[in-house]
């Protein structure tokens, strides 16, 4: 394998490690490589909990459900192409209830177009499911079945007392019932 070094180096939090094979300039090469790394890589990071968007839900009492990022994402990135990276979150359909945690898709980092991480995203709140009837609706549908029934009785009653007046109308008035 010829002349050999295998390094590391530390400088702001940043460790960086370098094998170099069959070189005669080992130290220099090492070296240089150490400054390339320093000088022209940064570190990325999307710390876990940090805000993504939001996500539908469905039948919640909420129409929608933030988004959190549930893991910290890092990697290391050129400088001088730190623009060509961008995230995207790829959220899943929710349908209520949702507890604060559950898993609510996915957040993706791409390179130009392929992407390179992905992490799960989670809602941030809990989203109660949404009532059928709202809380005062229940009251209101009874009053108006009560007030169906009453006007349903007072109609039935109308009828009634009216064919007994018509019939009396239409037969003689007698005071005791005939005899044959």
């Amino acid at each position: 394998a010829g002349y050999c070094f295998a390094g590391s180096a530390q400088r702001d939090g940043r460790r960086l490690i370098t094998v170099v094979l069959n070189s005669p300039q080992r130290v220099e090469d090492t070296i240089a490589l150490m400054e390339h790394g320093f000088n022209d890589w940064e570190r990325m990071e999307l710390p876990a909990g940090m805000a993504v968007g939001e996500a539908e839900v469905v039948d919640g009492e909420a129409a929608k459900a933030p988004l959190r990022l549930a893991q910290t994402l890092r990697w290391v990135a050129p400088k001088a192409h730190k623009a060509r990276y961008r995230w995207a979150v790829q959220p899943t359909p929710l349908r209520a209830p949702v507890q604060a945690g559950d898993t609510a898709g996915w957040l993706v980092v791409y390179r130009g177009a392929k992407p390179i991480l992905k992490a799960p995203v989670v809602a941030a709140e809990a989203v109660a499911r949404r009532r059928a009837f709202p809380a005062g609706l229940g009251w209101l549908a009874l009053l108006g079945a009560t007030m169906g029934i009453l006007g349903w009785r007072c109609a039935k009653r109308r009828r009634y007392a009216r064919r007994v007046h018509l019939r009396s109308l239409h037969e003689p008035y007698t005071r005791f019932p005939r005899t044959p």
